[in-house]
């Protein structure tokens, strides 16, 4: 298992499992609970794997670990990631997986959110990996989601600009989802590393 910190350093708690083996399959079953409009989701997303760039020469120590940097995009999101080969299954946090070593550093780039570091590691040999993800809501897939999250905001955006004063006028400056999943695989063009 791993601690892992936000920026702070301070663990942050999120509600998130993953229900996957450990196994060499480029896709992995993960379960969640959201929350859209006040209401609590458990949502089930199968996760594609990244194409990853690894940069050999680029290394940090995390956790008296030595690191080796990997670059990708996962699901329209530039991402920076740190791998150790010392550990040798590919694993790591939240949706994060497909390298030769466990991630123990990842973020999106250039954001000073949505980074996860591990703080500390603890090796077991005995940790029983079976587990059932806890449902306590209304079950949806990624793609219900994503179409739910879309409309919330759309609305949002329209009842603000509902409650606006006779003669103000808005515009919406950026598009993008404020979620780390910018751009879902069903959707029209990605992103490429730059």
């Amino acid at each position: 298992s791993a601690n892992f910190g936000g920026p702070s350093g301070k663990v942050l708690p999120r509600k998130s499992y993953i229900q996957s083996w450990i196994s060499n399959s480029h896709l992995r079953k993960f379960n969640s609970d959201e929350i859209v409009n006040e209401i609590n989701f458990t949502v089930e997303d199968i996760v594609p794997e990244i194409k990853w760039t690894i940069f050999e020469k680029v290394t940090k120590t995390i956790a008296g670990y030595k690191c080796i940097m990997a670059k990708g995009i996962y699901r329209g999101t530039p991402i920076v990631a740190y791998f150790t080969k010392e550990i040798s299954f590919s694993i790591g946090p939240y949706k994060f997986f497909g390298l030769p070593g466990a991630i123990l550093d990842v973020r999106e780039v250039s954001k000073s959110y949505n980074i996860w570091v591990a703080e500390s590691i603890h090796l077991n040999s005995n940790f029983d990996t079976s587990y059932s993800f806890p449902s306590k809501f209304k079950t949806l897939n990624m793609k219900d989601y994503i179409n739910l999250y879309d409309q919330s905001r759309i609305d949002f955006i329209k009842k603000v600009n509902d409650n606006l004063p006779s003669g103000v006028n808005s515009r919406t400056l950026n598009s993008n989802r404020f979620i780390l999943e910018k751009q879902m695989e069903w959707e029209d063009s990605l992103y490429e590393i730059k």
